[in-house]
């Protein structure tokens, strides 16, 4: 692959959890020159390298990595605030003329990363605070009665126990006034600019759950249950 080529196009691996999509990322950031950048929304976060699968110090050493573990447990992450840390990347692996090869497995990541997204306004923390204490003091179904008369739209596609979905929407619509389906209807914007390839690596299901549950062992014998417990320890908000 030549360096014309490294100068727009993003590679794009995606695939289920144990796929293979780290090796064939490493094989390809090997022969081509590239760097491997993280588009999986939970290996954001340092506080659980083991359960999240993240690259070992070994594969570092061997092709760069970049977005692994870069975040506190603490913080709240958003596909708005990825996409401005992945744009840096990829520029940056451009200036060394690398070819930026992003990985994960968060289908909304990646499809922003292709398509942008829509320019919701940011929500303050107090408000996002004061709807998760409505949801916990009056439960999913409530909160998406109330939805459901203001953002019968958004409503309609959230069920009840999404909390998480269901927080979002309500802060959007306090701190702005609009529901946040007028917000999805606006032109999408941010997207990564560059030309896009996309690998997916889909073995077969069988080979896929074996691959999962020798993960998974593999996990437990190196500190899973461990790294669990110092998270739980901190008692961040769920």
């Amino acid at each position: 692959m030549d360096a014309l080529d490294k100068k727009r196009l993003i590679l794009i691996i995606a695939g289920p959890t144990a796929s293979g999509k780290s090796a064939l990322a490493t094989d390809i950031a090997e022969q081509a020159g590239g760097v491997i950048i993280n588009a999986d929304s939970m290996q954001l976060y340092r506080d659980l390298p083991i359960v999240t699968a993240q690259p070992t110090a070994a594969d570092r050493r061997a092709v760069p990595h970049r977005l692994y573990g870069v975040l506190d447990g603490a913080e709240r992450c958003s596909v708005a605030r990825w996409l401005e840390l992945v744009r840096a990347e990829v520029a940056a692996a451009r200036a060394n003329n690398l070819l930026p090869i992003l990985v994960g497995g968060t289908g909304f990541y990646l499809a922003a990363a292709q398509k942008g997204i829509s320019a919701i306004p940011d929500v303050s923390e107090a408000v996002h605070q004061q709807a998760e204490a409505d949801l916990a003091r009056h439960g999913g179904a409530v909160v998406h009665g109330w939805l459901a008369e203001q953002d019968p739209q958004t409503a309609d596609r959230l069920p009840p126990g999404d909390s998480q979905r269901l927080v979002r929407a309500l802060g959007v619509l306090r701190q702005t006034g609009q529901p946040l389906s007028h917000w999805q209807a606006q032109p999408a914007d941010g997207m990564l600019d560059g030309e896009f390839m996309r690998l997916v690596q889909m073995p077969p299901r069988e080979e896929i759950y074996q691959a999962i549950d020798q993960r998974f062992e593999a996990m437990l014998r190196v500190g899973a249950l461990a790294e669990v417990e110092q998270l739980v320890a901190r008692q961040l908000n769920p």
